[in-house]
């Protein structure tokens, strides 16, 4: 448990003596209070995904519905920059027309305005 601990700690996991002690219990699955690598290693994944969450929004400071609309805005603007890309290429290969020139600018219209407002928050 000792080395588990100091191990979290020098990962900056600030997890309670209560918290570890469950998951050292959980991972020890011989009951002998010494992980095995296989232990270690299978049990470790698992504690990651269960603790490392609440430890991320414990550091930003953030609930899931303040994360929902950046994650949400992060997607769009890549969505955009993505499909400014793809129209950049195309234009370099296929013949214009009115509908495709008024599509691309307003794609980089949008990925331009997406740009400006995140910078700007």
């Amino acid at each position: 448990f000792a080395m588990m601990k100091k191990m979290t700690s020098s990962m900056r996991m600030e997890i309670s003596d209560a918290t570890l002690h469950d998951a050292f219990d959980l991972l020890d699955k011989d009951n002998n209070n010494c992980l095995t690598l296989t232990e270690f290693i299978s049990g470790f994944a698992v504690l990651i995904k269960t603790v490392l969450p609440e430890l991320v929004l414990t550091a930003t400071k953030m609930t899931l519905p303040q994360i929902i609309p950046r994650l949400l805005s992060a997607l769009m603007t890549l969505i955009f920059i993505f499909l400014f890309l793809i129209f950049a290429f195309n234009a370099f290969t296929a013949k214009h027309d009115g509908l495709s020139s008024l599509i691309e600018s307003l794609v980089t219209t949008f990925v331009a305005l997406g740009a400006d407002v995140s910078t700007s928050t």
